[in-house]
This record gives C-alpha cells, sequence and structure tokens, in this order.
C-alpha cells in the first residue's frame, strides 16, 4: 500500500474517533501497537506508513493513482451498455481513454493493462480504500 492510501485511512481513522464512534478490537489493538512502537522510539511516519521508500516520492504515487483513474475507466468502459458500461471492446477502450488521459498513449495504456501489478486496478467497482485509488473516502 503507498503512502496515499495509508493517509486516507487514517484520515478516516480520525474522523472516527472525532465522531466518538465505537472502535472495533483489531483498531484498539492498532493503536496500541502504534503507540508502543512510537514510544519505543521508531520513527512515527515509518509505523504509520506514511513514508515514501528509497527512490520513490508523492509525485510516484500520484502518477500511479492515475494510471488507477485510467485503468477504472476502461474497466468500466468494457462493461457492457446495459450494465452500466459503455459496451467498447478493449482496443476502444484504449483509444477512448487516451482522450481523457493525454498523459498517457494507447501503448502505454494497453502495457499498464497487461502490467501484473496493475491487475487490483482493473475492476469496475473502486473505492477510496481499495489500493492505489484515486478517490478520495467520504464523510458521513
Amino acid at each position: 500500500m503507498n503512502p496515499l492510501d495509508h493517509l486516507k485511512r487514517i484520515k478516516a481513522f480520525a474522523e472516527q474517533l472525532k465522531n466518538k464512534q465505537p472502535l472495533t478490537a483489531e483498531q484498539y489493538q492498532y493503536l496500541a501497537n502504534v503507540f508502543e512502537r512510537i514510544g519505543n522510539g521508531e520513527d512515527a511516519n515509518h509505523v504509520l506508513g506514511i513514508n515514501y521508500k528509497r527512490g520513490s516520492s508523492e509525485k510516484d504515487a500520484e502518477a500511479r493513482q492515475q494510471i488507477s483513474l485510467a485503468m477504472h475507466w476502461i474497466a468500466s468502459a468494457i462493461q457492457p451498455d446495459t450494465n452500466e458500461g459503455l459496451g467498447y471492446t478493449l482496443d476502444k477502450a484504449f483509444e477512448e481513454a487516451e482522450k481523457y488521459f493525454p498523459d498517457f498513449s494507447y501503448e502505454m495504456l494497453k502495457k499498464h493493462w497487461y502490467a501484473l501489478d496493475k491487475k487490483h486496478m482493473q475492476n469496475p467497482s473502486r473505492g477510496a480504500f481499495d489500493p492505489d485509488s484515486p478517490y478520495d473516502y467520504k464523510k458521513d
């Protein structure tokens, strides 16, 4: 999970705490673990998973979210038009996606579509807490 994914989860957790919503046993365990590790001197950014590993940056995570958005668009476009999709073939979806995502060429979109590390991005139903999701969580 990239740091932007962790930050979304932390914001949602903060919202839950602000609203005094009950915590699950797993959340209490998580908090105990986090505070213990930080109390033992570990870096809070590392413990919370919000630091970028060597060779990666926020810009890299944002680019991954952009390709995730394009993959989600393609996955939705190839759904039958009776199922809120557009009924496109995969080739047609790549062609049309180029118009909406000018940073990505047909060939680049195709390369990302078939990349094993991006298969999770091909779900037409994506939520804010899915890995690499370009969507923010909605506060209730």
